[in-house]
C-alpha cells in the first residue's frame, strides 16, 4: 500500500483529521453539476489548502518528502482548496486491482456492482482511473478556481 501515492496522501490526511484536528477540519462534498465545465467526476471532495499543509507537517520527517510528492501527484489544487475526490476514486481502483491480483474477492452487492463496472470498462477500453480535471478554456481557469473556492465556502 505504501507504494501507492493515493494511499500515502489519504493516510496523511486521515491521520491529521483523526489525531490532530478532529474538531477544526472541514471537508465538503459538493455536486459539480452547477459548474459549466465538463469533468470526469460528478462530485468534488474539498479540503482547505491549510488543512493539507498542516497534515503534511504532521508527517514524520523521514516520510515527509515522499508524502509531499504524493500530495502534488494526486490532489487537485484549486486556489486555496484541494479536491481529494480523484485521489479517493483512483485509490479504490488501485486497491481493487491489488486485491484481485492476489485472488481476494468480496461478496457484497456493492462489490459485485464494482466488479461489473470494472469489467465493462475493461471490455470497452475505458480507463479505470480519473484525472479530476476540467475542460475549460485557459482564459477561464481563474473563474473555475473561484467557483471551487466558493463551493468550499458554501457560497454556491
Amino acid at each position: 500500500m505504501f507504494d501507492l501515492p493515493e494511499y500515502i496522501a489519504l493516510k496523511a490526511l486521515r491521520n491529521y483529521f483523526h489525531h490532530q484536528s478532529e474538531v477544526q477540519n472541514v471537508l465538503r462534498i459538493k455536486h459539480l453539476d452547477g459548474l459549466a465545465a465538463p469533468t470526469d467526476l460528478l462530485y468534488a471532495c474539498l479540503v482547505s489548502e491549510d488543512s493539507c499543509r498542516e497534515a503534511l507537517q504532521g508527517v514524520a520527517s523521514k516520510y515527509r518528502d515522499k508524502t509531499e510528492e504524493a500530495f502534488c501527484e494526486v490532489f487537485k489544487v484549486w486556489g486555496r482548496v484541494i479536491d481529494i475526490n480523484p485521489c479517493i476514486f483512483n485509490c479504490v481502483a488501485k486497491v481493487f486491482i491489488l486485491l484481485a491480483d492476489r485472488g481476494l474477492k468480496g461478496t457484497s452487492k456493492e462489490y459485485n456492482e464494482f466488479v461489473g463496472s470494472f469489467v465493462f470498462e475493461t471490455e470497452n477500453d475505458y480507463s479505470h482511473f480519473v484525472t479530476g480535471g476540467f475542460s475549460v478554456h485557459p482564459a477561464n481557469i481563474n473563474q473555475l478556481i473561484s467557483s471551487m473556492e466558493l463551493l468550499y465556502n458554501e457560497q454556491i
